[in-house]
């Protein structure tokens, strides 16, 4: 189990423990991994992970990928998970955004000097283009 956010935490940070009451600390703790590795997937490549003591906004977003990860096991309603979704949406945007530069975790190292980050790194092209293609 990973220490950046523990199942406590994630009742803190994520959602009403009442919600999170039917699923058992196993599954808990495989959503938070899952979080927590997808967080790391967007900023990896501009600071060093594992982060030793994120903190609360850090803790803050994983939980609510961790969330949605968990919910999604459920099965997910559109209207009655919206706020799920939205946060899972910000999360994503957040880590985006530490990834580019524009928010910056206080604390945090750089990447280690001729480290591999992987897909996803600053500078990569975008894939995007508003000419019509005929569909």
């Amino acid at each position: 189990m990973a220490n950046e956010l523990t199942v406590d935490e994630l009742e803190q940070f994520g959602i009403n423990k009442h919600a999170l009451a039917s699923f058992d600390d196993a599954a808990k703790e495989a959503a938070i991994q899952a979080g927590i590795d997808e967080a790391y997937d967007y900023i990896r490549s501009v600071i060093a992970v594992p982060l030793v003591n994120p903190n609360a906004a850090v803790k803050t977003h994983m939980g609510r990928i961790a969330v949605f990860h968990l919910m999604s096991t459920r099965g997910m309603d559109a209207e009655r998970d919206r706020l799920i979704v939205d946060n899972y949406e910000r999360a994503i945007r957040f880590f985006t955004y530490v990834a580019k530069g524009v928010v910056t975790i206080g604390g945090a190292e750089p990447p280690p000097e001729g480290s591999v980050v992987g897909p996803g790194e600053i500078g990569d092209p975008e894939v995007f283009s508003n000419e019509l293609r005929g569909f």
